[in-house]
């Protein structure tokens, strides 16, 4: 009886021969010739693969652990080490920067403060000559927005003004008339009203920030659609297909009938992207899904018209 070929195993344990290789690369860390426990990980497993021929078996999140784990018991200062009141000082400053109006957001002010934050560790290092924790970028940006949202208070990104509830009320009716292809294109259209909206705002007030904050293209797109729904607008409304439609997808169910009886692989994905693109050229728009739920269902399913209405 043939056995059955047994998986790998996806987390092997560590051998002395591993475990001596991540402890040379961790006092390698700790003492400066990598610039993080990262770079070092990928020169352990690289050192392993030019000195045994093949590859190290732990994955590179596993070696990255070891090494940082080695490097702090070699002294290496821990990498989530708590904020210093030289950095809080910074972040202040920023983020009141933010509220007075003299950056657009805090995404906009998140590099110049990490900028900051990095002349800061390199004064330190210098007086101190010891490693020095430096800041992500999405630390910083956490940590601004935290700061930013405390100093607004509630009204920061909560609620909307009756001049942007306006506009997103003329984008929700259009998407409902049918004015708008998809809800995506009216909901990028409305997040370009809304800015421009936001921008003008801060023209007249720069001081102003909380009445000026731009939204986002996802919040914007919510908002409408939300406003779409209470109007009564459905995501999953069915559009019948055109007599072109019919004619362009009756061509392609015949090549996926005979494709079926060659056992074409991959059949009805072939043919729902080749009956998309046709569709394309006509100007007809549909999705693939559509596509592909056309052709399965005319010929697993023949309807008694002869026709589907998806």
């Amino acid at each position: 009886m043939k056995h059955a070929r047994r998986t790998p195993n996806q987390y092997p344990k560590w051998s002395a021969t591993d475990d001596d290789l991540a402890r040379r690369f961790a006092a390698a860390l700790v003492a400066g010739r990598y610039a993080n426990a990262l770079a070092a990980a990928r020169a352990c497993r690289d050192a392993f693969r030019h000195k045994k021929g093949r590859t190290m078996g732990h994955h590179l999140e596993g070696v990255h652990f070891r090494i940082g784990h080695y490097a702090r018991l070699l002294g290496r200062p821990p990498t989530r080490a708590p904020w210093t009141g030289q950095e809080l000082q910074i972040l202040e400053r920023f983020s009141r920067a933010i509220v007075q109006g003299r950056y657009r957001s805090v995404r906009v002010a998140a590099p110049e403060c990490r900028r900051a934050m990095n002349e800061l560790a390199a004064r330190r290092r210098a007086r101190s000559g010891r490693r020095v924790i430096r800041r992500s970028l999405e630390a910083i940006r956490g940590k601004l927005f935290l700061r930013v949202k405390a100093l607004f208070g509630p009204r920061f990104g909560a609620y909307w003004t009756p001049a942007e509830d306006r506009i997103v009320d003329h984008y929700a009716r259009a998407l409902v008339a049918g004015q708008f292809p998809t809800a995506t294109a009216a909901g990028r259209a409305c997040w370009q009203e809304l800015s421009d909206y936001a921008r003008g705002q801060r023209l007249k007030s720069p001081a102003n920030f909380s009445s000026t904050n731009p939204r986002s293209l996802a919040a914007s797109n919510l908002h409408m659609r939300q406003r779409a729904y209470e109007l009564g607008w459905t995501c999953f409304r069915r559009h019948p297909w055109s007599d072109k439609e019919h004619e362009i997808a009756l061509k392609w169910t015949r090549l996926y009938r005979d494709h079926l009886k060659a056992d074409v692989p991959y059949a009805l994905g072939n043919d729902g992207r080749a009956l998309r693109a046709e569709l394309k050229k006509h100007g007809l728009r549909r999705t693939l899904d559509q596509c592909k739920t056309r052709l399965w269902k005319t010929v697993h399913h023949p309807p008694l018209t002869g026709r589907t209405s998806r």
